[in-house]
C-alpha cells in the first residue's frame, strides 16, 4: 500500500523530520537550486534535481530546513529567514553543518581535503545575502561543526 501511494503521488523517497514526520522527496528540474525545502500550510517536502538525488548530504541539508519550519512555524521561520541576516546565517549554518557531517561520516574521501569545506562556505557567503566577510563565515562554520560534534571534529 505504501509503495502504491508513493507512486500515485509521485514521491521518489521519504525522509523523516525528527525521526517521525514524513517529508516526501521529489525529483524536480527547478532551474534555480540543486535542492530546496518547500512548504505549504503544515506540510513540507523536498525538491531535488535528478543529478543530486543520491546526494544524501544535500537531502539532510533540506531536511534541516523542514525541521526548522516545524520548530518556528510558518510565519516565524519565514519572517526570521527573510528579514534577519543573523537568523538566516543561523539556519544555514545548521543545515550546512548537517550536510558536511554526513559527508564526513559517509564519504570521507570526498572531504579528505579542504575543498568541500571551502565550497560550502562560499555557497553560504554568496547565496544568502549575509553581508559577512568570508573569514568570519569560515570561523562560525568551524565553531558550529565543533559544537555539533562535541569537539570531536578536527578544525579545518
Amino acid at each position: 500500500m505504501k509503495q502504491f501511494l508513493m507512486e500515485w503521488l509521485g514521491v521518489d523517497r521519504v525522509l523523516y523530520a525528527f525521526g517521525w514526520i514524513p517529508v516526501p522527496v521529489f525529483i524536480n528540474n527547478k532551474p534555480r537550486a540543486a535542492g530546496s525545502a518547500s512548504k505549504f500550510l503544515i506540510f513540507t517536502w523536498i525538491n531535488v534535481k535528478p543529478k543530486y538525488f543520491l546526494d544524501h548530504g544535500l537531502m539532510l541539508h533540506e531536511l534541516e530546513h523542514c525541521e526548522d519550519y516545524y520548530r518556528y512555524g510558518l510565519v516565524g521561520y519565514e519572517l526570521l529567514y527573510k528579514f534577519s541576516p543573523k537568523w538566516r546565517l543561523f539556519f544555514e549554518m545548521k543545515a550546512y553543518t548537517r550536510q558536511f557531517l554526513e559527508y564526513v561520516e559517509n564519504r570521507p574521501s570526498f572531504v579528505a581535503d579542504r575543498r568541500v569545506f571551502d565550497a560550502l562556505v562560499v555557497f553560504m557567503a554568496t547565496g544568502y545575502d549575509l553581508d559577512l566577510p568570508l573569514d568570519m563565515i569560515k570561523a562560525r562554520f568551524r565553531l558550529t561543526i565543533s559544537v555539533a560534534t562535541g569537539g570531536s571534529q578536527p578544525a579545518l
